[in-house]
């Protein structure tokens, strides 16, 4: 059985942090669940499930992209001028992020060129419960509780960060609603939370 983070994505300003793990799976499915420490302060209305979509579209957006550069005509009096150096300065009548729409005549606009900041939330494969303070400190008997196994290894990993204070939530998967990929390889719905607490450490295995 084999639990992996296929990306993390983290957006931080000031103190607040806003972390979306996309994670996969390999194994049997048959009832499982898996464990991530969040900092405290994290409450379960903000641990969310949303679209792979939105992890999709980010990817898309921070890949490498190739450049073209060009020059002009050394004989032409004109300033030198480089692609980087051309003005995308949005205005409102450009109708870009969301600006008042282009009259009937203007040109048309791409609908890659609005961004949707309203995260998707959606009813996922997940049931979540969170565990602080005493309870996180005894996560493997919660576990047991409920019918998993959780090995010494992994138990033995989370002792420090619940050593710090950090709360434990769980995500007990409904392996019916969980999409396969291929034999065993099942990709799960990336779950969000966010935190108003400056912190430097997230647990990635």
């Amino acid at each position: 059985v084999l639990l992996s983070f296929l990306m993390m994505i983290v957006l931080r300003k000031a103190d607040t942090s806003i972390v979306t793990v996309a994670p996969d799976y390999e194994g049997p499915l048959q009832p499982f669940a898996w464990v991530m420490p969040v900092p405290a302060g994290v409450t379960l209305e903000r641990v969310k499930t949303l679209k792979m979509e939105y992890v999709d579209r980010v990817e898309k957006l921070t890949a490498p992209r190739f450049h073209e550069f060009w020059e002009t005509d050394p004989c032409d009096p004109e300033k030198v001028e480089q692609e980087w150096e051309r003005s995308m300065k949005a205005s409102g009548g450009t109708d870009f992020l969301g600006g008042p729409a282009p009259a009937a005549t203007g040109p048309k606009v791409a609908k890659e060129l609005f961004i949707n900041v309203n995260p998707d939330y959606k009813d996922g494969e997940y049931a979540f419960s969170l565990l602080t303070g005493d309870e996180a400190k005894k996560t493997g008997d919660w576990l047991k509780g409920k019918g998993y196994n959780a090995s010494p290894q992994a138990l033995k990993a989370l002792e420090p960060y619940v050593a710090e204070g950090m709360n434990v939530p769980i995500a007990e998967v409904d392996t019916k609603r969980v999409e396969l990929i291929g034999g065993n390889l099942a990709q799960l719905s990336p779950v969000r939370f966010h935190s108003d607490k400056p912190f430097t450490k997230i647990p990635a295995s």
